[in-house]
């Protein structure tokens, strides 16, 4: 999977689960990251998703594409961060108590991290496709994605995924 380089977002963004747990119980969060992103298996018409993604997230000035920061909005975003802390904060308190297990939450916060990328790609307010771009989308049929940047064929919103690494700290 690539959830983009590490160094290409902030700390908060490729791993958005950061905690420091402290209880006993809660300190087996800290053995993992949870990372949204694209595999780099994924390809639609030979091309990597994870770089068309990538190219569309930061933009690039030489191609005339402008920043649409729908992942680093779906990761770091005050709209999408306050109800994921409430979730840990829940998540966490079912497995000090025992009614749930760690993994199990991760895989809960993973799924919410890959809602809340797709969310951000189909409401998101990016900057207006340019007029040779929904040419090109019109003529191949896409008549909505030609106006609605980020949407095309849809395979940004299939392709996005979630992956849990365990890294072996205990901090």
């Amino acid at each position: 999977m690539i959830e983009f380089e590490k160094n290409d977002l902030n700390e908060g963004a490729s791993s958005f689960f950061k905690k420091n747990f402290k209880n006993s119980a809660l300190e087996q969060f800290n053995e993992y990251d949870v990372y949204v992103g694209f595999p780099s298996s994924a390809t639609k018409d030979g091309e990597s998703v994870a770089e068309y993604a990538k190219t569309n997230d930061y933009g690039m000035v030489s191609r005339g594409i402008p920043s649409r920061p729908f992942l680093r909005t779906a990761v770091s975003g005050d709209r999408y961060v306050k109800p994921r802390l409430k979730l840990i904060g829940r998540l966490a308190e079912a497995v000090a108590s025992g009614k749930r297990d760690v993994k199990d939450c991760l895989q809960i916060l993973g799924i919410s991290a890959v809602k809340d990328a797709r969310h951000s790609i189909v409401n998101g307010s990016w900057t207006p496709n340019a007029e040779s771009t929904r040419r090109r989308k019109a003529a191949k049929g896409n008549t909505g994605g030609a106006v609605k940047p980020l949407i095309d064929t849809g395979t940004m919103l299939q392709k996005v995924s979630f992956k849990v690494v365990q890294t072996g700290n205990k901090k």
